[in-house]
């Protein structure tokens, strides 16, 4: 099915460039458009935030961390968060949701 970019950067980032450029080589041309997307781009989105904006922020390191990065590069992605003030909306949106404070 047609994945958003998100849930393509989340279950190709654990797989080595080797494996991933073989696998794209291998696929039918849809697969392998996605999987040369993310060598080529999707893997290097990130948010702007990261664990010791976290830190600072007061949160305790420990799954929060991982659940609030993922959401927000999930939303970069994704077009849903576009400019630094809309990561700093959903940064405050998943720490009242996720957050652990220290």
């Amino acid at each position: 099915g047609e994945l958003p970019p998100g849930e393509v950067a989340l279950r190709f980032d654990d797989f080595p460039e080797g494996a991933l450029a073989l696998f794209s080589t291998l696929s039918p041309a849809p697969v392998s458009a996605r999987v040369r997307d993310y060598l080529g781009r999707l893997r290097f989105i990130a948010p702007t935030v990261d664990g010791t904006a976290l830190k600072a922020r007061g949160l305790r390191p420990g799954p929060a961390f991982g659940k609030i990065l993922r959401a927000l590069r999930a939303a970069w992605l994704d077009g849903e968060v576009v400019t630094a003030e809309d990561e700093a909306r959903l940064l405050e949106k998943l720490i009242r949701q996720f957050g652990e404070v220290a």
